[in-house]
């Protein structure tokens, strides 16, 4: 793996550069990964740029984290904004060149795709009733928050990696009822 550089165009006087990891491997399935973790981060700077133009600026910064774990290369894209932030991840066997999917990782880890969701389901349930129980929130929308975290809409686009403890993380939605409402979390799950 190693450090791609994307500078973004030139603003009257202002200049952003968003660093964005590609793999290093050199296969078709490595470079459509980069591609797609290219692609994420410059729809959110296509959108900064028309923001910054009518006088705000929607990106605070685009970071990203790479991890390896045997064979497995993963990594992590991060962009955030004022109130919310958001992840791309990608997984290429370094060995075979070939991308890893999500339902490989879930089986290296000893999940079958509708267990991993189920696991998947009960910790962002957990989450949500922390946060109830932190917040003063009416009701109704506790209601609304755990119907949420129990509904499949909040593991869609379910982006999944291994981090460097070896742990399998994935990015998953939480409802808060706060400024954006809707956040990525990442949930980590052990072998």
């Amino acid at each position: 793996m190693n450090k791609s550089l994307y500078d973004g165009a030139s603003y009257p006087s202002h200049r952003n550069t968003y660093k964005i990891y590609a793999f290093n491997v050199n296969s078709y399935s490595a470079k459509t990964c980069n591609k797609k973790l290219f692609n994420y981060c410059n729809r959110f700077y296509k959108n900064d740029y028309d923001a910054y133009v009518n006088g705000c600026s929607l990106i605070f910064g685009v970071s990203g984290n790479t991890y390896k774990n045997g064979n497995i290369l993963s990594i992590k894209q991060k962009v955030t904004g004022s109130s919310w932030w958001s992840y791309k991840a990608c997984n290429v066997n370094k060995k075979t060149g070939k991308e890893v999917t999500n339902e490989s990782l879930f089986k290296m880890y000893g999940y079958t795709r509708k267990s991993f969701y189920n696991a998947l389901k009960n910790k962002q349930i957990s989450k949500t009733k922390s946060l109830i129980k932190q917040g003063s929130y009416l009701q109704q929308d506790a209601n609304e928050m755990l119907a949420y975290a129990k509904s499949s809409e909040s593991r869609k686009g379910l982006q999944v990696y291994i981090d460097s403890s070896g742990k399998l993380c994935a990015v998953a939605k939480i409802n808060t009822k706060v400024a954006a409402d809707i956040y990525e979390y990442i949930f980590k799950f052990s072998k």
